[in-house]
């Protein structure tokens, strides 16, 4: 606003002299001419503020409620009311100036020339003085030194000849070289300088300079330290955000200059890494382990949905897009891999646009000469496709474990090679095992020593063959009883009939065998007695095939038992009996029901009349009473 009265400023200022609130004057080029007292004592301001220019403050104070004010002689003068910036503030300045920064090296071809644009930008704005040192064969050379005064710069250049940094000391800019963590010092006092200076010449020099505040931060190569920047003010005191500033800018120093030194070796190797990169679905990063900060390249910016920018961004920007389930596994296991200098590989899950992707991540930590780590690098691959194959796999494992576990068979699977790799629940519920080591060991020796010899021959003749095999054997269960099985193990085979699995199933026949067992005695016992009967006697299966004759049968009719038809007994009967002794058999052996035939049978010696007797059982046995003969 435009004050149009014709006061002197001399009144003005006696105006603002009174008010509560910081009042500041500057001219047409921003120089300080006026601070009311508050302003003095509210922002700190020196002894030699008046004359000094407002950027000096910058980015500490913001200016608002601006006054423009012209006197009787028609001199000029605008009065603003300062706002010291709140931390946001000054972090967002701090950033934006980061970005100019970062701008200035990564469009300049020659690292030096960038530097040296650089200083501009940070004297006075950041710092009274700025320099940059680099390690070069076991001594720090100057790169960049900078002032306003060049006085003072050529004053400064020749201080530091006479008094050159101590590598080997445990302080100042060599203990930032030998440990990688910065040296911040919010205020100097003459205490301090007087316990670390005692050469009177020297610290005469130093008062020259004006310490007040001083940030030294080290500059990163690719294994070590490769040097420092420095940061002096004289009018104001640095804080915790002024530090990360410097840190940050260190960072980017210390790759430009890397980037200089590697320029060679990237150009080699840029083809391979663009045919790696090309699909999109790999990106990489470089971690700065002390400051946090993470240099990620376009495609991890892209999967991470992070706009993209050379100059890196806080790693937490990244670390927001975890899924919250897998980020404080994440955090666990790269602190591990950076601590331990181990290699890190993990997979985790991200959330992008409220979509879940999955990502397989390698790297590696750099440690300086000193084994400290000071770089995290490595890639990142969208596994998103794999993973969602895997789960329709696991799934469909699933199910399968499911089913096996429901039928009433006890299932295992095998490799090509016989190794078993599956055992249904049916296994561990009659072995009592707990795992499938012990299973493997527990199936086998739980067959019984009398039939394990044949499962031992069974069992590697089928991996042989590749076929179907059928044994059965008893089993000992948890209980130590053993029960019969029947088992039957067949191979799975692909297109191209190459076997990819064996499954084998072991069914509980137990009460089978014991019921086969007896019928087999009983038959045994009928058989014997049926030798001793004098009647001819004669047996069919269910499928009605003759399986035993006794002796009387065989005088009688004097056939042999060499086949089944050697034993038809229809052929025997007269043929005037044949046709409904014939029918009325049939019929009987459809039904299972006993009968009593009467018809006329030629045996060896005569024509005689026999009465049939046929019992139904499981086998058919029909017995023959001679009732007359001739």
């Amino acid at each position: 606003m435009e004050n149009s009265d014709q006061l002197s400023h001399a009144v003005v200022r006696l105006v603002y002299d009174t008010f509560s609130v910081p009042m500041l004057g500057l001219d047409g080029k921003g120089v300080l001419v006026y601070a009311n007292p508050s302003a003095i004592t509210a922002l700190r301001l020196p002894g030699d503020w008046l004359g000094a220019p407002l950027t000096q403050w910058l980015p500490a104070f913001s200016l608002s409620d601006a006054e423009a004010h012209t006197d009787v002689k028609g001199e000029r003068c605008w009065y603003y009311a300062p706002h010291q910036n709140s931390g946001n503030q000054k972090r967002e300045d701090l950033l934006t100036f980061l970005n100019e920064a970062a701008g200035e090296l990564a469009k300049a071809r020659v690292t030096a020339e960038a530097l040296k644009q650089l200083s501009r930008l940070i004297v006075p704005r950041f710092a009274a003085w700025f320099a940059v040192d680099i390690l070069r064969d076991g001594r720090l050379d100057q790169l960049v030194l900078a002032h306003e005064d060049p006085e003072k710069v050529r004053w400064a250049e020749s201080y530091r000849a006479a008094y050159p940094t101590d590598l080997s000391s445990d302080r100042g800019t060599a203990r930032v070289l030998n440990t990688g963590e910065p040296l911040f010092v919010p205020h100097v006092t003459r205490d301090m300088l007087d316990a670390a200076i005692t050469d009177p010449r020297q610290r005469r020099a130093i008062d020259e300079i004006g310490l007040r505040s001083v940030i030294t931060a080290p500059l990163f190569g690719r294994e070590h330290i490769s040097g420092v920047i420095t940061f002096i003010s004289k009018d104001r005191d640095y804080d915790q955000a002024d530090l990360q500033f410097a840190q940050s800018l260190a960072s980017h120093i210390g790759l430009a200059l890397e980037n200089a030194r590697l320029n060679e070796g990237l150009q080699r190797t840029s083809e391979r890494l663009s045919t790696a990169l090309s699909s999109g679905l790999v990106g990489t990063w470089i971690l700065d382990v002390k400051r946090r900060w993470l240099y990620a390249d376009e495609n991890l910016s892209r999967l991470f949905d992070i706009p993209y920018t050379p100059e890196g961004c806080p790693q937490e920007h990244f670390r927001a897009r975890l899924h919250p389930e897998d980020r404080e596994l994440i955090d666990s296991q790269r602190a591990d891999s950076i601590g331990q200098a181990e290699q890190y590989e993990t997979e985790y899950r991200i959330v992008v646009g409220g979509q879940i992707r999955w990502c397989f991540a390698r790297g590696r930590t750099q440690k300086d000469d000193q084994g400290h780590p000071v770089r995290f690098t490595g890639v990142v691959v969208d596994i998103t496709e794999r993973k969602l194959a895997e789960e329709q796999v696991r799934e469909s494992e699933e199910l399968f474990r499911f089913l096996s576990d429901a039928i009433p068979h006890k299932l295992w699977t095998a490799d090509p090679l016989g190794n078993a790799n599956y055992y249904n629940q049916g296994w561990y519920d009659y072995l009592g095992a707990e795992s499938i080591e012990e299973l493997r060991v527990l199936a086998w020796d739980a067959i019984h020593p009398e039939d394990r010899p044949e499962a031992e021959v069974a069992w590697p003749a089928a991996i042989s063959s590749g076929e179907e095999t059928t044994i059965e054997s008893r089993l000992r269960n948890k209980d130590g009883k053993y029960r019969w099985h029947l088992s039957r193990f067949l191979p799975q085979r692909d297109r191209k009939g190459r076997i990819g699995l064996w499954i084998g199933t072991s069914t509980d026949i137990h009460e089978l065998k014991l019921i086969q067992q007896a019928l087999e005695s009983n038959e045994a016992q009928f058989k014997a007695l049926a030798e001793l009967n004098s009647l001819p006697i004669w047996q069919l299966n269910a499928d009605g095939e003759c399986v035993f004759v006794n002796q009387a049968w065989r005088s009688y009719t004097g056939a042999a038992f060499a086949q089944p038809s050697d034993s038809d007994w229809a052929k025997h009967i007269h043929p005037d009996d044949r046709r409904q002794a014939v029918y009325d058999f049939n019929h009987c052996f459809a039904q299972r029901t006993a009968i009593h035939l009467k018809y006329r049978f030629f045996i060896r010696r005569a024509d005689s009349t026999v009465g049939c007797l046929i019992m139904p059982s499981p086998y058919l046995i029909p017995v023959f009473m001679v009732l007359s003969a001739r």
